[in-house]
């Protein structure tokens, strides 16, 4: 199965390749972690990150040297790689989390883009008892689909198939099968003074 037919994934995508993001973090004397080569594998997103399973990645697709690609395990406290990529770093970065359409419970759609250390654009479609909650945040990108934002049922104003749109217009080649393919050493982070993950 790939990435994008998972009930659910997470994904952020900064827009610089990935030795520029291993060397701001490692450059930023406050991080209490330091980037390591490790093996390029997907990981599997379990929720709880489980002995053996593969650490956070970060890699630079072949079809978008310029980008860095991060999928956080759901649960092991990662958010912190974009949220210093956008904050600290100014990258231009954007998060996507998704679940399949015919998810109805706990069903989520959304799509945020940062730009110069701020919140550009945010806007969710999520299932809330007892029903489903639409919210936006920014002004409309210019690739977005604002007559679907009209829709009556509410749980059709965002789903996969926007997300996935929404990350290809801003840059994000993310539907080819290059995307998801590195000619680069992948990248996780370490805490300090923690030995090197992998030989690559």
């Amino acid at each position: 199965m790939s990435v994008l037919d998972r009930p659910f994934f997470n994904l952020s995508v900064i827009k610089a390749p990935v030795a520029e993001v291993a060397q701001a973090f490692d450059r930023y004397p406050p991080m209490r972690v330091h980037s390591s080569p490790t093996s390029f594998v997907l990981p599997e997103q379990p929720y709880t990150e489980e002995q053996g399973a593969p650490p956070l990645i970060l890699w630079s697709p072949v079809n978008a040297p310029g980008l860095t690609v991060f999928m956080p395990h759901l649960s092991a406290g990662e958010g912190y790689v974009p949220t210093y990529a956008q904050s600290t770093f100014r990258f231009d970065v954007i998060s996507i989390r998704s679940t399949a359409d015919d998810c109805k419970k706990d069903s989520l759609n959304e799509f945020s883009a940062y730009s110069q250390g701020a919140l550009l654009r945010f806007v969710r479609v999520m299932s809330d008892n007892p029903g489903w909650d639409f919210y936006q945040k920014g002004d409309p990108l210019f690739f977005e689909n604002l007559e679907k934002y009209q829709l009556r049922l509410k749980r059709k104003r965002l789903q996969r198939g926007d997300v996935l749109a929404y990350a290809e217009s801003w840059g994000a080649p993310i539907t080819s099968a290059m995307f998801w393919r590195s000619d680069f050493p992948a990248v996780t982070f370490l805490p300090k003074g923690s030995a090197s993950s992998a030989s690559v």
